[in-house]
Parts: structure tokens; C-alpha cells; sequence
């Protein structure tokens, strides 16, 4: 997690099923709730797999917290998750891999 956290770029060479999805949703759901003005982007092969990361992961994460750990949802719907006030707000996108995804997202 230090390696993601220094660099904006990561390649990480792992085998299957070692839990590296879990790892890298956790830190997301960590830097959304406790970070302002975040925005992070899960890219997937397929749309259906990113909703799926997005909603098994992310969002079933979120709604296990704890009360006092929980910031105000600002968006809550298939590709994206948002967390914090007007202001202050920081977000997680589901978007499919490509040319052009993510490219009017300005990701943190």
C-alpha cells in the first residue's frame, strides 16, 4: 500500500486471488472518508465487473462502518460513489478500460 500511496502510477505483478482488489478498495474507502476532494477511479475490463468492485466492495464496506465513521453520501448510484458536503466533497467512479476513460475526471 506504501508504493500506491507514493505513486501515481502503480503496475503491481501478483497471482490470482491473493486479495489485492480488497486491499486497494479499502485504501479507497479510507482516502473518500477521512480525505477531502479525492477522486478515485476504478477502471475495469468489463462495466459490469466495475459496478460489481464498486458495489461489493466499496459500498458494502461503507455500509458495515461504524456510525461515527460514516460521512454524508452525496452520490450513490451504479458508477459512482460520493462522500462529504458541497464543498468538500470526494468521490469513487466506475468507469471501463480504454482510450478515453477517465478522461474528464481529474483522479487524486
Amino acid at each position: 500500500m506504501d508504493y500506491i500511496l507514493k505513486y501515481d502510477r502503480v503496475i503491481a505483478v501478483k497471482s490470482r486471488q491473493v486479495g489485492f482488489t480488497n486491499s486497494a478498495c479499502a485504501l479507497a474507502l479510507h482516502l473518500i472518508t477521512f480525505q477531502n476532494n479525492k477522486r478515485i477511479i476504478i477502471f475495469s475490463k468489463a462495466w459490469e465487473e466495475a459496478k460489481k468492485t464498486l458495489r461489493e466492495y466499496i459500498k458494502f464496506s461503507y455500509e458495515n462502518l461504524p456510525f461515527f465513521l460514516k460521512r454524508k453520501k452525496l452520490k450513490d448510484n451504479e458508477g459512482e460513489f460520493g462522500l462529504g458536503n458541497e464543498v468538500n466533497a470526494s468521490y469513487i467512479y466506475a468507469k471501463t478500460s480504454g482510450r478515453k476513460s477517465g478522461r474528464s475526471i481529474s483522479a487524486t
